[in-house]
């Protein structure tokens, strides 16, 4: 066994970023779950389990100033990006530690715990069965009594018709097939089963969909996905039950849509509703929508908030729309679920988010607005609109990114502003990020490269200047728009660029500096 105990390190991970993962989502899946989550508030301490690259890290600490980051990553190249980043961006909040699950398992870093939320993406079903074992540990040892632990994982059975193919990958791969090669040799041999209507494609309906899509996906991603040793899909009460045995208890899920059961079709909220035990509940929601990928969170030890305390609570939480709410289409009003697609009605859903464009509103005072604005809504006790139904909605919203929450009062926009112009100016030399800070809300909001090169166009000039210095950056990066299949050039291009700009400094702008992320 080498130095990666089977994890495919031969290249980095890619440098995305994920929603799910910042801490005011967490908290509010703990709260909606019945757990008394963080003051984001006060100083807190997070900490990331296999954090990759780091980008997305460095976009948290710059959102939250007040608050300690800490990354740790066995790839050495992983930890000298995270630190150059936030050595660049400015960043005093935040640390990276090179570690391995096994050895800090067994001696943890000292001063670095206790942390009020812990998370670890995606890896724990790309590791052997000894580091998953070892990172859990470690999880338990660092994370304090009742704070949170997220853990995202590749699901089963949405991943079942791919098991052959990774198996193919190694395969090649223990033949001399390294990397790349032996993604490209399986490929190649499933293309040939298909053309010979290998029955495996008959059994799999969705194989052939799902190899189609390879080519259109992150290369860094592909190699990290299909080339570990020890890849393995979990069913959810197994990873429920071992993260039990580290002390852990599930609480729900971050992607905060799936926490509400009325949201699914009536026969599978039925069948979901049947099993008494929640792992059961778990593993029969995940078997009817075919699950292939999971964002839990659990609590090391619950700390139970009472129902009219998290009433209250959920009522004090604040949100603002993250969208100009006039270039919306009723489309946007379809939400796409694991549970299926969710079609809201548009005029009740622009309510929402027109009663929070200008500044954050508490879901309490919304609640007297929802009111007031349309009369005939379910009402709760004390004659105001119904709690359940709009934290639904919001959560739908939420989850679309349509609405942002805001975990903290007066952020402090600096750091996240310097962030974001370090991202701006690193994107004209090729770096691959594509997100950027929103200290409001805690989170970060995922651009295009060409936005973010537009974006940084602005700082530098304005009108016809603007497309010059955008199609210049384009040219010196090698990037082409095209139309159709063909690149476009001369009068074609510029219109093209003078639309982007135009729509970069009439709606982007203004939504970034109201988030506080622009200057």
């Amino acid at each position: 066994m080498t130095w990666s105990h089977g994890y495919f390190a031969d290249t980095g991970y890619t440098y995305g970023f994920y929603a799910e993962q910042s801490p005011e989502t967490i908290a509010m899946a703990a709260l909606i779950n019945g757990h008394r989550p963080p003051d984001l508030n006060q100083p807190f301490r997070y900490l990331d389990l296999g954090c990759g690259q780091g980008f997305h890290l460095c976009l948290l600490a710059a959102c939250y100033p007040h608050a300690s980051f800490v990354g740790i990553d066995l790839h050495p190249e992983h930890i000298a990006h995270g630190r150059h980043l936030a050595a660049r961006a400015g960043l005093k909040n935040i640390q990276f530690v090179r570690g391995d699950f096994i050895r800090l398992a067994q001696e943890p870093p000292q001063g670095l715990a206790p942390f009020d939320i812990a998370c670890a993406h995606g890896v724990a079903t790309w590791i052997s069965p000894d580091v998953r074992a070892a990172m859990i540990s470690l999880a338990s040892q660092m994370v304090r009594e009742g704070g949170l632990f997220y853990v995202s994982y590749n699901t089963m059975p949405g991943w079942l018709s791919m098991v052959p193919f990774q198996h193919a990958v190694n395969s090649f791969q223990s033949r001399a097939a390294a990397g790349a090669e032996s993604l490209s040799a399986a490929n190649q041999f499933f293309s040939s089963l298909q053309e010979a209507s290998a029955s495996l494609f008959n059994y799999q309906p969705d194989l052939a969909a799902r190899l189609a899509l390879l080519p259109r996906l992150d290369g860094s991603y592909l190699l990290q996905e299909y080339n570990n040793q020890f890849w393995q899909p979990a069913f959810v009460d197994t990873m429920i039950n071992d993260l039990g045995n580290g002390g852990f208890s599930y609480l729900g899920s971050a992607t905060l849509a799936e926490n509400f059961n009325g949201l699914l079709p009536p026969a599978y909220r039925d069948l979901v509703g049947a099993q008494a035990d929640q792992s059961l509940r778990e593993l029969c929601r995940d078997l009817l929508v075919n699950k292939s990928f999971r964002r839990d969170v659990y609590a090391k030890g619950r700390d139970p908030i009472w129902r009219r305390e998290m009433e209250l609570s959920i009522d004090g939480l604040q949100v603002i729309s993250q969208v100009t709410v006039s270039a919306l289409q009723d489309d946007a009003f379809v939400f796409k679920t694991t549970m299926g697609e969710i079609k809201g009605q548009p005029d009740h859903f622009r309510s929402i988010l027109k009663a929070m464009e200008q500044a954050p509103i508490s879901i309490g005072a919304l609640r007297q607005t929802l009111d007031q604005a349309q009369p005939g809504m379910p009402k709760d006790d004390q004659g105001l609109a119904s709690q359940a139904p709009l934290v639904q909605n919001l959560a739908l919203c939420l989850q679309s990114r349509l609405v942002g929450l805001v975990p903290v009062h007066n952020p402090d926009p600096g750091p996240a502003q310097r962030f974001n112009q370090v991202i701006t100016e690193t994107t004209t030399a090729g770096a691959p990020y594509q997100a950027l800070a929103l200290p409001l809300v805690g989170n970060g909001l995922l651009l295009r490269d060409l936005d973010l090169l537009a974006l940084e166009s602005s700082r530098h000039c304005n009108g016809e200047q603007m497309i010059d210095h955008l199609a210049h950056a384009l040219g010196v990066l090698g990037k082409n728009l095209s139309q159709d299949g063909v690149a476009l050039e001369g009068a074609l291009l510029r219109t093209r660029l003078k639309e982007l700009i135009t729509l970069v400094v009439e709606q982007r702008i203004p939504l970034l500096r109201r988030l506080g992320a622009w200057a």
